[in-house]
């Protein structure tokens, strides 16, 4: 079985430097999931402050999963390494 990554770190400009970093080591062999945050280094990050978010979140990424082609899954080198 193929491993699998979910990046989920949030969008904390703080973290842009290690968000990047982290982007351009990610191995090509992998497949890579998450959900995009509002900046294009930035996952949705899994605990939100709200459960009602919390729960939107685990309904994406399990459909996300679900659904894991190629038009779905998320690669390092796609939107995120621009």
């Amino acid at each position: 079985m193929d491993s699998m990554l979910i990046l989920a770190w949030g969008g904390n400009s703080k973290i842009r430097k290690l968000a990047n970093d982290a982007l351009a080591r990610l191995p090509k062999e992998r497949k890579i999931f998450g959900l995009p945050g509002t900046k294009k280094w930035s996952f949705r990050h899994p605990f939100p402050m709200l459960q009602a978010k919390c729960e939107v979140w685990l309904k994406d990424m399990v459909e996300q999963l679900n659904n894991s082609d190629s038009k779905s899954q998320i690669t390092a080198t796609k939107e995120c390494n621009k």
